[in-house]
């Protein structure tokens, strides 16, 4: 889920709310929730902004659901919606995923030790920015250290050519 989305999402719920009868607060109620979990999420910090977000989100549910029971608009309305608000509580319940730690792979030498630590740090990485990082080990030795990592299931090799970058599995 990325900013695209979430403003996409905003504004499905502001068309849904002009469906709502104009005189009904709980139209602005709608487009004021919704508004405020997407800028949340578009400046999401996790250890702050998760609860929160999903409390407003399970607020914005409250007033589908008073708007399902008066029968301002027909239920299917709401279905994309309250799927999507769901999708991204959701996020804020996984659990933290769980890393192999590196002693208890007796097998990895201190290289392929380091090149794990650097990969937790980075999202991703490539030979050259290893080499940078490792000055004194040849790119041919920092490729077979990757491919034993590859073979051990520890990493993952992405794209091709000139756009090979390796990842924590």
């Amino acid at each position: 889920m990325d900013r695209e989305f979430f403003l996409k999402l905003t504004c499905a719920t502001y068309k849904v709310a002009d469906i709502l009868p104009q005189d009904e607060e709980i139209r602005n109620n709608i487009k004021d929730t919704a508004t405020s979990i997407a800028v949340q999420l578009l400046l999401y910090e996790k250890e702050h902004d998760g609860p929160r977000i999903a409390k407003e989100i399970q607020q914005l549910q409250e007033y589908f659901n008073t708007a399902k029971s008066e029968q301002w608009v027909n239920p299917e309305n709401f279905l994309i919606l309250e799927r999507e608000y769901d999708k991204i509580i959701g996020l804020f319940e996984q659990p933290e995923p769980i890393s192999i730690p590196v002693p208890s792979v007796p097998s990895l030498s201190e290289r392929q030790k380091k090149i794990i630590e650097i990969l937790r740090s980075k999202e991703r990485t490539q030979v050259w920015e290893l080499q940078k990082v490792l000055p004194e080990v040849t790119k041919r030795t920092l490729r077979r250290d990757l491919d034993d990592l590859l073979q051990l299931k520890l990493i993952e090799r992405q794209g091709e050519w000139n756009e090979v970058f390796y990842r924590l599995k």
